[in-house]
């Protein structure tokens, strides 16, 4: 017994041993992704705490995308110019983005769904119709000027609402940590062992920990001391499953509301985008979450389905399959 490590005998934890509470983004609607991480949750002994997704359709997806174009417009750096998008805007973080201390409160975008209560802003007037403006499109980096191709879509807009939503509800809330997963993944069946051997490596300054991501290179970062898995993030993209402490939840939340950076791109992109100047993000590779598409997309309809779990030693869902055949 003298021999054993101490991590092989330390006692389940229904929150993945690092966690004090595993949150799922899911959409009310699909009820059988719900059930497929019930699934999940029951197979692992895990414990799940839901956040409702917010629906693309909603109106509350229109009002922020009628305010991004208001907000550009309003502050526009050559207010002579058309008001048009593209035009380059003044672009200022909010004065308390580094206050990871604080209560968030409600500032910047908070306000822009009109069914936010007693909002100080205006009403919008009506979109045209027929709308004949130009699109409003997405933008990358922080000076304004950087317009990408591609205009803002609603799935996008209601992606980085839920996210959002979801790291407000860890800022505001008790736990040190909290993992979030999104509703169509799969997982290392021993992803609690793996978690506990890795996490002591961390840096007392960490932010994010990227457990599941897609087009990512993370092996050209070293891997830190004592956890050859856990990388200084390189290019992370995707938000299948993600650590996050509540002190960084304070400041990610603020530098998501500032009014020039919300909903400016997919939140993926936004996530990486700080990491790569504002936040210190590490990642796990390979990744010991990752997404399924048996179930098909709300955000990306006709996504062809894919087989991932060849990226998992061990997936919980092949388990789970196997084990219903017996």
């Amino acid at each position: 017994l003298g021999s054993i490590r101490p991590i092989d005998t330390v006692i389940h934890s229904k929150t993945l041993g690092v966690a004090g509470r595993l949150y799922v983004v899911n959409l009310a609607v699909r009820t059988d992704r719900r059930e497929a991480m019930l699934n999940l949750a029951r197979a692992m002994d895990l414990e799940f705490t839901w956040n409702n997704a917010t629906d693309m359709h909603s109106k509350d997806i229109q009002d922020i995308l009628e305010r991004i174009r208001w907000w550009r417009n309003l502050n526009r750096v050559n207010e002579t110019v058309p008001k048009a998008d593209p035009s380059p805007f003044k672009f200022k973080w909010a004065d308390d983005v580094l206050d990871g201390v604080s209560p968030i409160g409600h500032s910047g975008s908070d306000f822009w769904p009109s069914s936010f209560p007693l909002s100080p802003l205006k009403p919008l007037p009506l979109p045209p119709s027929p709308d004949t403006r130009p699109s409003v499109l997405d933008s990358y980096g922080e000076n304004g000027d950087n317009f990408g191709r591609s205009p803002l879509r609603p799935a996008q807009i209601a992606c980085w609402h839920s996210h959002y939503q979801v790291l407000r509800r860890i800022a505001e809330g008790d736990d040190e940590v909290a993992i979030v997963f999104e509703d169509d993944i799969d997982m290392e069946w021993d992803l609690e062992h793996r978690l506990r051997s890795m996490w002591g490596a961390l840096p007392s300054d960490w932010d994010m920990v990227m457990l599941g991501h897609c087009h990512s290179e993370e092996w050209r970062n070293p891997a830190l001391k004592g956890a050859p898995t856990l990388h200084p993030a390189y290019h992370t993209l995707c938000t299948h499953a993600y650590a996050v402490n509540r002190r960084s939840a304070k400041r990610i939340v603020r530098r998501l509301r500032t009014e020039a950076f919300a909903y400016s791109r997919t939140v993926d992109h936004a996530f990486r985008f700080l990491s790569s100047r504002h936040i210190k993000v590490f990642s796990v590779y390979p990744p010991v979450v990752v997404q399924t598409y048996e179930m098909g997309s709300n955000i990306v309809p006709g996504r062809t389905n894919k087989e991932r779990v060849h990226w998992l030693e061990d997936s919980a869902l092949e388990r789970i399959a196997l084990a219903e055949q017996l």
